[in-house]
Parts: structure tokens; C-alpha cells; sequence
């Protein structure tokens, strides 16, 4: 054979490997199984049921796994903190009935019911739920990050005649809230008034927070001011407190807020509900530790609208000193709006009667 003869059969081969390569890298991607979590309407888990996990295609029941957080893990794929530890040891569905929790599936393993254990899923509390890194299905296509969810159980009944204790004032709400793939950092000053009855008003402001002297994520009254631009807001809520067994338990009633972004769109927020449970701080002052959800909603630019699913947002905060309560935040029953100049909308009738001596008269 002669020399261009072996360099024709070399090249021939390198095309022929190169080609088996290409071929190899552009095989149709074949995506794994996620798993969503159905709550259906009421948005909360019910502590004695089953949570309902359903799944975009089949999955191998055997690599089903679940682990269980405390809620300051958050729901970021690393942990806010290096110290946090999980509540239980990770629950793989092929062990069978773990000591946290069970897990089943139905026949064409296209959804999951997994039964939290009183332990952890007590009236009024909240956790993060893991579904670790690994599900599949049944051929072997699998996830490379775990799912996470941000699990409130809520309260029913509690007695229409007991005395509700509670803090009224102002109180600084925050959180952090994912719309379509886009993080925000929620603050919120709030002026919170409740009956005895357990009925509540609140009419809260956007906080804004000086990051030259803290964290974006901060509470600290010292150093939040309440916008008064084109992309201040204010929103509005009536609501229940109950108690049950010593917990104390805030739902509010679904209400819409508009917030303006960027001077050139506005997130329109529906069917929004705020969970909490309330517990005290290590000054004995009342604190939230709770969930913000809300309803399929609209991103409205002038020439378009941007549809985007119902979502959710860790929201916690507390009580705000007198002397720290910051300059224009509303007040229900004398200046609703506060400093907020953009979008301000009080439902007719807001707050009522027995809230103020006198209710304020809408501009």
C-alpha cells in the first residue's frame, strides 16, 4: 500500500469517527422526571394528610428519596448555612416506611403521596421538603439537583370565642420571592391591627433596604426606608388569627397587589395569601414565621402581557419599636398610604369600622 493510499484510509477512518461522535452529541436530549407539588386550592398541607407529589413521566419508584429541613435551610440548591443540619435522615422509597415519614405511589408511579409523621407535621408549622437528587425513570434518566418546597401546615377550626393575645403595631415582613425563574427580595412595613375576636387589618408599604450598611435581606428597621417612586406600592389584607392547642395561627384572605418594576412594566400579583404561624422572639415579642402564595398572575408591559404560574415565598419578620418604626410607613387609620406615591388601591370599606375610631376617607 502505498503512502497516500495509508493516508487516505487514516483520514477516512478520523472522518468516520468524527462523524460517530457528532452523531453520538446530537442524540435528542431526553429530559428526567420533575416532580410538582399539588396542594390544590387551599395552598396549605393539612398536618394528618398525605402530601400529593405528581411527576412530569413515570419514575423508578426505587429512586424516589425525600429529606426533611428546618425552614432556615431555604430553598436555594446550597444551604443559607453551612450549620444547618436535616430534621431526619434521607428516606429512600425502597427502604420502605422510614421513621419520618412514608412514601407511596400510584400505579403508573406517575405521582406520590408522602405522609409526613406528627413529629414533624404539626398544625401550624413549617419545613422545606427535599426530593434528593437522583429520581429517575424507569430508563434510567435522571435529575442532577433536588427538588425543594417550602411546606406550611395550617390550622382549621379553633374556638370562635377565645381571646387572641397579639402585638398590634407595625411589623417588618421579608422574604425572598421567585417569579418566573427572577429572584426579588420581599420587604414589607406593615401597620398590623387585630381584634380579640382574631379578625386582622394590615396595610403594608415596599421597604427599601441602604445595602451600603446591610444585606438586602435584612429586618433591621434602621435600615429600611419606605419607597416613594414610581416603584412604591402598597397592599391590603383582612384576614383570621385562630389558636389551637397554644399555637396561634394567621391566614389571611386572598387579595391582589400591583408592583411596578423597572418603571416600564408591573407585576400583577393574584389571588395572593399570606400563612403564618406566631411564635415569640427572644425578646417575647411576637414574630412571624410564614408563607407568602400566590395565584396564576401577569406580567403587564405596555404592548404585552406575560403570563406566570402561581408561586410562592418564605416570608418571616417581627415587631418594630416605636422609636424605629420608619417615616411614612401607613398608618390604617390615619394616613393609609404613607409615603407611597405609585400604586396605592385600599379596598372599599378598608379597615373596618371597629379597627379606628374613624375610618379614613379614600382620596
Amino acid at each position: 500500500m502505498s503512502f497516500f493510499s495509508k493516508k487516505t484510509s487514516f483520514f477516512a477512518g478520523a472522518a468516520i469517527a468524527l462523524t460517530s461522535l457528532l452523531g453520538a452529541g446530537c442524540q435528542e436530549y431526553i429530559a428526567p422526571p420533575e416532580a410538582q407539588l399539588n396542594l390544590g386550592d387551599s395552598r396549605v398541607a393539612v398536618a394528618d394528610e398525605p402530601l400529593v407529589f405528581e411527576f412530569t413521566k413515570a419514575v423508578d419508584p426505587e429512586t424516589v428519596g425525600v429529606r426533611l429541613w428546618p425552614r432556615d435551610r431555604g430553598l436555594r440548591r446550597v444551604p443559607a448555612s453551612a450549620d444547618v443540619e436535616p430534621l431526619a435522615p434521607t428516606c429512600m422509597a425502597s427502604e420502605g416506611e422510614c421513621e419520618a415519614m412514608s412514601i407511596a405511589f400510584n400505579d403508573d408511579a406517575t405521582a406520590a403521596l408522602i405522609t409526613i409523621a406528627p413529629e414533624f407535621a404539626r398544625p401550624g408549622s413549617s419545613l422545606i421538603l427535599e426530593i434528593v437528587e437522583g429520581l429517575s425513570d424507569p430508563d434510567g434518566f435522571d435529575t442532577g439537583a433536588g427538588y425543594l418546597y417550602n411546606i406550611q401546615f395550617g390550622v382549621s377550626g379553633g374556638d370562635p370565642n377565645a381571646n387572641i393575645e397579639f402585638q398590634d403595631g407595625i411589623y417588618i415582613l421579608g422574604g425572598s420571592l421567585s417569579v418566573s425563574g427572577l429572584n426579588a427580595v420581599l420587604t414589607l412595613v406593615s401597620d398590623l391591627r387585630v381584634q380579640s375576636d382574631g379578625r386582622f387589618a394590615l396595610a403594608g408599604a415596599k421597604g427599601v433596604v441602604d445595602e451600603s450598611r446591610a444585606e438586602k435581606t435584612s429586618l433591621d428597621p434602621e435600615v429600611i426606608t419606605i419607597a416613594d417612586d414610581e416603584e412604591s406600592w402598597a397592599l391590603f389584607a383582612r384576614g383570621q388569627i385562630v389558636e389551637t392547642d397554644g399555637t396561634r395561627f394567621l391566614t389571611t384572605e386572598s387579595f391582589d397587589v400591583s408592583v411596578p418594576v423597572l418603571g416600564v412594566a408591573t407585576v400583577e400579583l393574584k389571588d395572593v395569601v399570606l400563612y403564618a404561624d406566631i411564635v415569640k422572639d427572644e425578646n417575647g415579642n411576637d414574630f412571624f414565621d410564614g408563607t407568602l402564595t400566590f395565584g396564576d398572575s401577569q406580567v403587564v408591559f405596555p404592548s404585552a402581557n406575560v403570563d406566570i404560574p402561581a408561586g410562592q415565598a418564605a416570608l418571616a419578620g417581627g415587631l418594630v419599636p416605636e422609636e424605629l418604626v420608619p417615616e411614612g410607613t401607613p398608618d390604617m387609620c390615619n394616613n393609609i398610604c404613607g409615603a407611597v406615591t405609585a400604586v396605592c388601591e385600599p379596598p372599599g370599606g378598608f379597615p373596618d369600622l371597629d379597627f379606628c375610631e374613624e375610618v379614613p376617607a379614600e382620596d
